[in-house]
């Protein structure tokens, strides 16, 4: 684990921490503000068993409530992956540029399928995130589409993913030309093999010096 992410994960737990601190103080404040007056007066009185009843009831639904408010933020964000704004609207824009229509945007680092009989035998539907590099946010490191039948055309929104190591989308139905967009991209692999596209290899490859698997 690399020290970014370690400091994340200690500044995530200790958040946490501070959060379930923050319910019992509170939890302890109710049952004396709601229960403390109940004992009070059963040294002098005896109160209804119902209104007793109302009264832990209430203490119990606001004790809900609370953890709902301080702990449901942070086990929803554990959910699921956090990405950067600029690559959330990147990844649309490249599943629109490849007509996916099952790329699951709630979760965009899921690798689970969100087709239920995949087309081909050779069928993979497989993104890698790396959540290491910066802390508390991911990048998209690596995408495997092939073998799903796509007909759009090679994404040039590709480029909009900095991080983007390795890009698969063989075996498609992709048409058009390679975008020159790649040309500032960093990938070391890219197979765009089996597919419709048309057009020259561009220039920009001689100097991909980046690239070690075409």
């Amino acid at each position: 684990m690399s020290s970014a992410e370690s400091s994340g994960t200690i500044e995530a737990k200790t958040k946490s921490f501070l959060k379930i601190s923050h319910v019992i103080v509170l939890i302890s404040l109710l049952f004396c503000k709601e229960l403390g007056p109940t004992a009070s007066r059963a040294q002098t009185t005896t109160l209804p068993d119902y209104e007793v009843k109302l009264k832990i009831s209430h203490v119990i639904v606001l004790i809900s409530l609370l953890f709902c408010k301080e702990l449901g933020p942070t086990a929803s964000r554990a959910q699921t992956t956090t990405l950067p704004d600029y690559e959330v609207q990147a990844i649309e824009e490249i599943a629109a540029q490849l007509n996916k229509k099952d790329w699951n945007f709630s979760d965009p680092c899921s690798n689970k399928t969100t087709v239920n009989s995949p087309h081909t035998d050779q069928y993979f539907n497989t993104i890698i995130c790396n959540c290491s590099i910066s802390p508390n946010v991911c990048h998209i490191q690596s995408i495997d589409f092939s073998g799903q039948d796509l007909d759009g055309v090679l994404p040039p929104s590709v480029a909009k993913l900095p991080y983007l190591k390795k890009l698969n989308l063989g075996q498609n139905y992709l048409s058009g030309s390679i975008p020159r967009e790649w040309a500032s991209t960093k990938l070391e692999f890219l197979r765009i093999s089996s597919n419709n596209f048309t057009g020259k290899i561009p220039d920009f490859f001689q100097s991909w010096k980046q690239l070690e698997n075409l």
